[in-house]
């Protein structure tokens, strides 16, 4: 186990924005600090498959050929930057949260900002290209993050069932109709117990803005520049 690295991410300062470094300047300085080599392994991925939105390629097959990737795009670009995760999870109550699930984790970013915020509990995050889950679980290896771990998985699959959890982080990975699917499960879960929602993305805000009030007519959203957090209670 990296004991100063396990010591640096355990302090939120270090997930803020430094000085005038961008958002994606930011991610790759702290990406080269944890070691995490996630632009080789885009460029590889992408070398090999279909990348975003390459949808006729004679010579690359598609990754998922049901399921967009998001294959092709920079690693920054790819995930939510470091200092907005800070902001979603600064936002929870503490005392609720013992577990929060990612649906579309990537490299994991959520777990390691936790470590700063909720270091109590627990995250699982899922995503659907193997050679992301390997990458970012051996992050989570090196550290003794044990509380964290990453799966392989399509979340679209029809059964496929959320795991319990009291928070859920999604973002805008498909279009309307994919993403009212996963609204959906989320909303059945809720009406069974409290939740919170931390959604990334125009498209999926305006989603649960209009369609879901579950998640907000009891309680107000906490939005952000791209992002905002809902609640089904008070």
């Amino acid at each position: 186990m990296d004991t100063d690295l396990r010591s640096y991410i355990q302090k939120r300062e270090h997930f803020c924005l430094q000085n005038s470094e961008t958002p994606e300047e930011q991610g790759m300085r702290l990406d080269v600090l944890f070691e995490l080599d996630s632009w080789n392994l885009e460029q590889k991925l992408a070398s090999q498959y279909q990348g975003f939105k390459e949808f006729h390629s004679t010579t690359k097959q598609a990754l998922h050929s049901e399921t967009e990737t998001w294959v092709g795009l920079h690693p920054q670009t790819l995930q939510t930057p470091y200092y907005e995760i800070l902001d979603m999870l600064e936002s929870l109550p503490a005392r609720r949260i013992q577990k929060i699930v990612d649906l579309g984790a990537a490299y994991g970013r959520v777990g390691l900002v936790m470590q700063a915020v909720l270091p109590q509990a627990s995250f699982c995050g899922y995503e659907i290209v193997e050679e992301r889950v390997r990458l970012g679980q051996t992050l989570f290896d090196h550290l003794g993050l044990v509380q964290c771990s990453l799966k392989g998985q399509d979340i679209l699959k029809d059964d496929f069932c959320f795991p319990d959890a009291d928070a859920y982080f999604i973002y805008d990975f498909a279009g309307p109709e994919l993403m009212r699917n996963i609204l959906d499960k989320l909303q059945l879960i809720a009406m069974e117990k409290d939740i919170f929602v931390m959604a990334r993305g125009q498209g999926i805000l305006s989603l649960i803005c209009q369609s879901y009030p579950i998640f907000t007519n009891l309680r107000n959203p906490l939005f952000g520049i791209n992002w905002g957090v809902f609640a089904n209670f008070e």
